[in-house]
């Protein structure tokens, strides 16, 4: 009898430590894996601070280039209204200057002369804005 209770003890044994390693693993894999989730957590609130900071920087760089973008509109505002002045001036000097010919025989008058002729312009439409913000040497889009 004693040599059947030898092999259930060693049974009961090996079943003892077979049960006490398995606790510890799972207590040990329930411990990692939440720490894993606390890791995971602490990310995405990382991520969402930097998603707010990359926010604001946009908003900073937009609210920036648009003042900017302004001023180059004012400055050829500016030129066009230049050009305008220009050919009102020139076309009130033409007036008084305009030279009046007579064709031989047929009396008709010319009142066009070489000076109006060289003043007139014609007013394109304005140059697009450049491009101020540049990445990589390109134009940023939008």
């Amino acid at each position: 009898m004693s040599t059947k209770y030898c092999i259930l003890l060693s049974v009961e044994l090996a079943q003892l430590l077979l049960v006490t390693v398995v606790s510890i693993l799972t207590l040990l894999l329930v411990v990692v894996g939440f720490q894993a989730l606390l890791i995971l957590r602490d990310f995405r609130k990382t991520v969402k601070k930097l998603n707010n900071v990359l926010e604001d920087a946009h908003s900073v760089s937009s609210s920036i280039a648009k003042p900017i973008a302004g001023t180059g509109n004012i400055l050829e505002s500016f030129r066009q209204m230049k050009n305008m002045v220009d050919y009102v001036s020139s076309a009130k000097s033409t007036k008084g200057t305009k030279s009046t010919t007579h064709s031989a025989g047929s009396g008709q008058e010319s009142t066009t002369s070489k000076e109006e002729i060289q003043t007139t312009q014609v007013f394109l439409a304005p140059k697009p804005q450049a491009r101020v913000f540049k990445r990589n040497g390109r134009p940023l889009t939008s």
